[in-house]
């Protein structure tokens, strides 16, 4: 769709009816932008789309990293390792994702580092969310930066 600019003196309008202008609601610095609302329309549909790609990305880079981690958690009868999660805790605008392990040891085992683990080690979350960070970056960028350079901007 192509937008216009008109100049304001070529705007029609009733006889007697100033031009818009700047203290006008209509226009502003002596210019009127046909189309507005479809502009803002789109934007606020492309915002979404976003949303939900990032929220995508981001549910991509958690079990990436719950994945990460279930590789270094401690390891005894396997439910610490088996209660691993990620899950959305905000979606919409700012979303939000968490990697968590629920048992009512897990917290235990990552802090107390003087444990000695025959399979695992403590910090086995944490160290790898440090380590592989960029990792987790480049793939909430590469769900979200693919619909910037491939994603419909023109409805």
């Amino acid at each position: 769709m192509q937008r216009e600019i008109i100049p304001m003196d070529q705007i029609p309008r009733p006889a007697g009816v100033p031009l818009p202008g700047p203290t006008t609601p209509r226009g502003v610095g002596g210019v009127v932008v046909v189309g507005m609302k479809k502009v803002q329309a789109g934007i606020a549909r492309r915002q979404a789309v976003t949303n939900k790609l990032l929220l995508t990305g981001l549910m991509k880079a958690g079990r990436q990293l719950q994945a990460d981690a279930q590789g270094l958690v401690p390891v005894d009868t396997g439910q610490l390792k088996r209660s691993a999660r990620t899950d959305a805790t905000k979606t919409g605008v700012n979303p939000e994702v968490w990697v968590s392990f629920n048992t009512d040891y897990a917290l235990v085992q990552h802090e107390t580092l003087w444990f000695n683990h025959t399979v695992g080690q403590a910090k086995y979350l944490i160290q790898p969310a440090k380590t592989n960070h960029d990792s987790y970056v480049r793939i909430v960028k590469r769900e979200v930066l693919f619909f910037a350079k491939f994603g419909d901007f023109t409805s």
